[in-house]
């Protein structure tokens, strides 16, 4: 009796080696066949073992289950998206959950032109990625591009201006580090190509801080020259440049209306408040900027003033630009 009751649990036991022999070893369908599958975050082992079996990946959730209890790899299971063959023994399986996504899930990032570091940090949080982290590699990240060494140390925002407003295809595994080199190489292709053959008589950081005043008080392409005039003769007749752009970014805010106290904030980058240009950009700016700021118009202009349109009124001088004003005005009542 207790013999056969021995042969009975040996046959047991050899028929589930079989079995498991089998479901780790033998494919679950198709060689030439992949699919897709999503292991959420913070899923269980058992979870995991019955996702790949509703996916045809594994043929029994007991036996995937077995597998990782006698080799001791259910805690090394990891989230993410994966592209898995149904041929795959135990062994292989395991060891791709084990790495993590193995798919490359890209996100389309769109940063708009004149965005700041601090927009562009919030674009990032609403897709996934730490917008703190990405300000901290702002200030405090390696990167070797030679124009960066132009920028003053004591600048306070020492990337701003230099991350090229573009659309990026991002890979869901970038780093925010990874991400502000894609822009940086992004600048060193685009403006940087640009500005050395273009021969400009001015310095390259001092081309996108200009460039960065252009994009943010420019709506339409036929002005981006005019604006440049302007800042270039307001500059040459040692003028404050009094560009309300810089008093918004130096106040860290966005609004419609600037107060006689916004004027006089005491900030570097406040061209109400500092002669020249201000301490750094103020927002990235595009291509159509950058131009701008090196091909200027050829103008007797000294000030501008916003119409309804979305186009600027030019005038040569305080007078001249007191009129355009009230012409404005008086057309925006009627």
């Amino acid at each position: 009796m207790r013999k056969r009751y021995a042969l009975y649990l040996f046959a047991v036991a050899f028929l589930i080696a079989i079995a498991y022999y089998v479901n780790s070893s033998v494919p679950a369908g198709s060689s030439d066949k992949s699919v897709d599958v999503i292991i959420p975050d913070n899923t269980a082992s058992s979870g995991i073992a019955r996702i790949l079996k509703e996916k045809g990946v594994v043929k029994s959730e007991f036996f995937f289950m077995l597998y990782l209890k006698v080799n001791g790899k259910g805690d090394k299971l990891k989230a993410g998206k994966y592209r898995l063959k149904l041929d795959m023994p135990y062994y292989d399986l395991v060891n791709v959950l084990s790495k993590g996504s193995n798919v490359d899930e890209y996100i389309k990032l769109t940063i708009p032109e004149g965005y700041n570091i601090r927009q562009i940090a919030d674009e990032l949080s609403q897709q996934g990625w730490n917008g703190a982290k990405f300000l901290e590699e702002c200030r405090n990240g390696r990167f070797d591009y030679p124009f960066l060494k132009e920028i003053p140390p004591d600048r306070p925002n020492r990337l701003e201006g230099y991350l090229f407003p573009d659309t990026y295809f991002v890979k869901r595994q970038m780093t925010e580090h990874q991400i502000i080199d894609m822009m940086l190489k992004r600048f060193n292709d685009v403006v940087v190509k640009e500005y050395s053959t273009h021969g400009a008589q001015i310095s390259l950081d001092k081309a996108v801080i200009i460039a960065s005043m252009i994009e943010k008080e420019a709506r339409v392409d036929i002005d981006r020259p005019l604006i440049a005039s302007v800042i270039y003769n307001r500059l040459n007749k040692g003028m404050k440049l009094q560009i309300d752009a810089t008093v918004l970014y130096a106040l860290g805010v966005q609004k419609d209306k600037i107060t006689t106290q916004d004027l006089a904030v005491k900030s570097p980058y406040n061209t109400y408040y500092v002669k020249g240009l201000p301490i750094g950009p103020i927002g990235n700016p595009g291509l159509k900027s950058f131009k701008a700021a090196l091909n200027p118009a050829q103008t007797d202009y000294y000030y501008y003033v916003a119409r309804g349109d979305g186009t600027h009124a030019f005038s040569k001088d305080y007078n001249q630009h007191l009129q355009a004003i009230q012409q404005i005005r008086g057309s925006v009542r009627r």
